[in-house]
């Protein structure tokens, strides 16, 4: 499997294939050299990733104003919001965002903000106004960043968000940040007429994907989530009692795709396995995990092991049947694979229809 270091060398090499290509204004060889950068680090991608990888996509469609450009500009507008703080905003999303690094740190908020809100665009102006005037703007956080349980995934095609009825307090927001706050609540509430009442928006990264953009990632967003309604476009799902272990057991699980390798963990300190990872031996049956990018690789064991070890071999398979494959009840299976799932190990995914 290749090395994070190499992961990095095809990142960079794909990135200037990427400018060479919009220089020449090929669209087509750009979207496929930004699709192949990308790609590195799939299943590890930060807030501020998600925002030069969304920025970056959108530039690179032939019509701006497509509803493909348009959803990129809304996702990397919410991943921004969500980022905290401003001030460690990666150099490289900078540059993607501006043009340029040569803007001082107290001016990057600004910065940011008036460039996501022109390429967004004003249609959605009249309603943001309104939303400030009304004082209804909704605080906006990163999920799992705050104390703040969601309540409601909403969202509809192109992007979907966690929402709580509580309001998240204590974030003051600068003026250009308000503005397009208020044009990106005015989007989303376009794209899901019923979402009224939340107080917080809460950012999903999708475990380092990219914001959920689909039906079926909404529907798996709330279930990882464990809210029990989705508002997608005019569409309101509940995910009760009854309905959830249905939902559970026709779930996809598989290898997050951040995940290079998985060979059994070294029982020997000393072997090489152990010193290239710089873990200590691990007891028999357990299993070494390595990564593409980004992430330390780790051991895992147990029933995780025994988990692991039936999707490493088998691939891709519903979550009932793995349940069924190690003869534990649904809900246990689903429980342990949730805490592989937040290491970004497995990803437990609604199969696209």
């Amino acid at each position: 499997a290749a090395s994070a270091e190499d992961e990095r060398v095809v990142f960079l090499a794909a990135m200037n294939i990427a400018a060479l290509a919009r220089e020449r204004r090929d669209r087509a060889e750009e979207r496929q050299a930004l699709a192949a950068a990308f790609a590195t680090s799939a299943g590890a991608r930060s807030l501020g990733e998600i925002v030069h990888m969304n920025v970056a996509v959108a530039r690179a469609e032939d019509d701006p104003a497509s509803p493909a450009a348009r959803s990129a500009w809304l996702r990397a507008a919410l991943a921004w919001l969500a980022f905290e703080p401003v001030e460690a905003f990666p150099v490289a999303a900078v540059d993607v965002v501006l043009g340029t690094v040569s803007v001082p740190k107290p001016h990057i908020d600004q910065a940011i903000s008036e460039a996501l809100l022109a390429a967004i665009g004003g249609a959605a102006g009249d309603a943001a106004a309104a939303n400030r005037a009304a004082g209804t703007l909704p605080a906006v956080r990163v999920s799992g960043g705050t104390a703040i349980a969601p309540d409601a995934a909403i969202g509809g095609p192109g992007v979907t968000v966690l929402c709580s009825r509580q309001r998240a307090e204590g974030q003051a927001l600068s003026q250009p940040r308000e503005t397009l706050l208020g044009v990106v609540w005015a989007a989303l509430r376009e794209l899901c007429p019923a979402a009224e009442g939340f107080g917080t928006i809460l950012v999903d990264g999708n475990l380092g994907l990219d914001l959920p953009a689909t039906r079926d990632q909404a529907v798996g967003l709330a279930l990882r989530a464990g809210v029990t309604e989705v508002l997608y476009g005019d569409e309101r799902l509940a995910i009760d009692a009854a309905t959830r272990p249905r939902l559970a057991a026709d779930l996809r699980v598989g290898l997050s795709p951040t995940v290079a390798a998985i060979v059994a963990a070294a029982a020997d300190p000393g072997s090489a396995a152990s010193g290239e990872s710089g873990l200590i031996g691990a007891p028999g049956g357990a299993l070494l995990v390595r990564f593409r990018r980004h992430l330390a690789a780790t051991t895992v064991s147990g029933s995780d092991a025994d988990l692991l070890a039936h999707i490493r071999d088998r691939g891709r398979m519903p979550l009932g049947s793995l349940a069924v494959l190690q003869g534990m009840p649904l809900a246990e299976t689903e429980r342990l694979l949730r805490g592989l799932e937040a290491r970004r190990i497995v990803r437990v995914d609604v199969e696209p229809r």
